[in-house]
């Protein structure tokens, strides 16, 4: 699965537009550690969900956290990492 930031990936052509989707990590104590941790398992929830659509390449991936209280533990400060991107079907393009 081929991941990137921009609407583009080199040396290839998108072939199929699946669709934008959205995944995110488990929900953390504000101050649970590595923020990088939650991250990748956000990518990695992220990229299941395109190969289930059959995609084989996600674009324009953006994250962003999202903090609440949670209500059933005396408002305790709580985040989840958010993450989405634009699913695609892609073919290689050879280089002329």
């Amino acid at each position: 699965m081929q991941v990137s930031t921009s609407q583009e990936l080199e040396g290839a052509k998108v072939v199929r537009t699946i669709g934008r989707i959205t995944a995110g990590s488990t929900w953390h104590g504000c101050k649970a550690g590595d923020e990088a941790a939650f991250r990748d398992q956000a990518l990695a929830a992220l990229i299941s969900q395109a190969k289930e659509y059959e995609a084989n390449a996600i674009l324009d991936i953006a994250f962003e956290t999202c903090d609440a209280q949670y209500l059933d533990l005396s408002g305790v400060p709580v985040r989840q990492t958010k993450i989405s991107g634009l699913a695609v079907k892609t073919m290689q393009v050879r280089e002329q």
